[in-house]
């Protein structure tokens, strides 16, 4: 493992260049993984009922356990999404917060 620094521009041409492929992968039908080795990857921790609530496109087979699920959101709370990908639980969380919420 290399101890060399990266900048912001090496790391946002990865994260692009990763997601991107998952993107690419699933619009071509084939599997990609942005996060995960394949042995470490799981069925989807979104139940059906939130899988259908997000635009297509918002949910890359990609996560972090579905975290809105257990957020306790209340309207007009602000939410930052670290690492949000193609905006999955941010749909979520914004369905949570409201017109109010940020």
């Amino acid at each position: 493992m290399s101890t060399e620094k990266l900048n912001k521009e090496q790391i946002h041409a990865g994260v692009t260049a990763a997601y991107g492929a998952v993107a690419r992968a699933r619009e071509e039908g084939t599997q990609a993984a942005a996060c995960c080795a394949p042995e470490q990857r799981t069925a989807s921790d979104y139940t059906a009922e939130e899988l259908a609530s997000v635009p297509r496109g918002a949910y890359l087979g990609e996560g972090s356990g579905a975290p809105v699920r257990y957020a306790n959101l209340e309207p007009g709370e602000a939410v930052v999404d670290l690492g949000a990908g193609a905006g999955m639980d941010s749909v979520l969380a914004a369905s949570q917060v409201g017109p109010a919420g940020r």
